[in-house]
């Protein structure tokens, strides 16, 4: 259903910029996929994140809370992982 679509996008896109993201094909000019992204033009079910997107969201503190109250303890990810290796759990 496009309108449900459409609603998803905006609900998604708007809440990317809550929590940190910018536009995606201004944040990452030239990126092959940049206009595939929620944070761009990119449509529910099509749409998708960067792996660079997803570490920014990894490295907020609502998704990765360090000692806070929605997980405690949780490891930040290292800044010389593999993405593959922060994303394991999320694929």
């Amino acid at each position: 259903d496009p309108m449900c679509a459409d609603a998803a996008y905006a609900i998604g896109h708007e809440l990317g910029h809550t929590f940190g993201l910018g536009h995606t094909c201004d944040e990452f000019p030239g990126h092959p996929d940049c206009s595939r992204s929620i944070m761009q033009v990119g449509r529910p079910p099509e749409a998708i994140l960067l792996q660079r997107e997803v570490c920014i969201l990894l490295e907020s503190p609502f998704f990765h809370p360090l000692d806070g109250v929605g997980g405690g303890n949780a490891e930040r990810p290292r800044p010389e992982a593999d993405v593959a290796d922060v994303l394991g759990d999320w694929r």
